[in-house]
């Protein structure tokens, strides 16, 4: 049997005055994910508001769920959390959302 892709979408709620430092943290992570991730078929960052607050939301996709749990795993990842949960960056907790495709497209 064929493993099953994984793709879900991530809402952060940060801190006003952390966004740049949450930027900051996002890029590093990204561009490791990047280099030593190749299972990693996509990972995606971007800004937006909801109550004229800001929000971060994040699109993953993961060739299965065993590949997902590498990178969670992943040291680059803990420490993403970590600093996150020291520097007190987020105001709420993340709302996560796995994803079903019923219909649709994608040109590349």
């Amino acid at each position: 049997m064929a493993s099953k892709q994984i793709h879900f979408i991530a809402v952060m709620y940060p801190d006003p005055e952390k966004v740049d430092r949450l930027v900051e943290i996002i890029e590093t992570l990204s561009a490791f994910v990047h280099d030593h991730e190749p299972f990693v078929w996509q990972y995606e960052f971007y800004k937006s508001t909801e109550d004229n607050r800001p929000v971060i939301v994040v699109t993953e996709r993961f060739s299965d769920q065993a590949h997902m749990d590498i990178h969670m795993q992943s040291e680059a990842y803990q420490k993403f959390k970590q600093v996150l949960a020291d520097e007190k960056i987020c105001v709420q907790d993340h709302k996560l959302y796995f994803l079903s495709q019923f219909a649709g497209w994608k040109r590349t």
